[in-house]
């Protein structure tokens, strides 16, 4: 297991940043990532893997999977490759997926794993490469490449293969918990993470699929077990922690999307 670089990949900064960005902040933490990450990361993975699991039958084992921008260390991906699947792992930023890598040797899952650095916009893979395309935190950073990267995800994945994705919705309520408390007051996200002109409402990733050529089939909400008020009350005093997840129809904050390729 290596990474392959890609020395042609630019980093471009949200037009929000401050200047330091993704790079910066992972060669800032390091490993101390893992710690430091937002407690929601560890609570959310179980549902996000219940998803998948459910769109898929259950029938992971063997599949070609593509993990489009790894983030830290990917727990869903390596959720995956428990279960047999075959993941490559893609992403913009070089220290990103040297810890995902670290912490996959470290797992014992380094036969399951391929890491190559690349561009959202024009994947390294031939067409048809994979039966599932997972994206995971991503879409809401794409901003005006949002078109490329839903061409690209629909040329890389097999016929009938499958597209999940999580996204931030636009809503008052994302906002002042990725943009204010996750930034200021927990300081988890470094200033720029995320713009909010970004997030995308469910109606607006249905139609951009349907631009791409691939087909909406669901939303689910990553809702909070705890009703809102007490689930940030959790996360201002367990540093991220909204206290247990669960998959529903509130759409407002957090949710997933299912999309097929026909």
């Amino acid at each position: 297991m290596s990474i392959t670089p890609d020395t042609s990949v630019k980093i471009e900064q949200n037009p929000t940043s401050s200047g330091r960005g993704y790079e910066t902040w992972y060669d800032r933490l390091g490993e101390a990532w893992i710690t430091a990450a937002p407690q929601a990361i560890l609570e959310d993975t179980p549902m996000r893997l219940q998803f998948i699991e459910q769109k898929l039958k259950g029938k992971i084992d063997g599949l070609k999977v593509l993990d489009l921008g790894i983030g830290g260390v990917g727990m869903v991906a390596e959720a995956l490759a428990v279960k047999g699947a075959q993941v490559t792992v893609v992403d913009r930023h070089l220290r990103s997926l040297e810890l995902a890598e670290n912490h996959a040797k470290q797992a014992g899952l380094a036969q399951n794993f391929q890491f190559q650095q690349a561009d959202f916009s024009q994947l390294p893979f031939p067409a048809g490469s994979f039966d599932l395309v997972y994206a995971g935190g991503v879409l809401e950073h794409t901003g005006p490449n949002l078109e490329k990267w839903l061409a690209e995800v629909k040329r890389v994945v097999k016929s009938g293969g499958t597209f999940i994705y999580s996204l931030i919705n636009r809503s008052g309520a994302a906002k002042l918990l990725f943009l204010q408390i996750n930034v200021k007051i927990l300081k988890v996200d470094p200033p720029g993470h995320h713009n909010f002109e970004w997030f995308l409402p469910p109606e607006e990733i249905q139609a951009a699929l349907g631009r791409a050529g691939l087909t909406h089939r669901q939303f689910m909400g990553l809702m909070p077990i705890k009703a809102k008020p007490l689930a940030i009350l959790n996360i201002l005093t367990h540093k991220g922690s909204p206290g247990g997840f669960k998959l529903g129809p509130d759409l407002s904050v957090n949710y997933l999307g299912y999309a097929t390729k026909a």
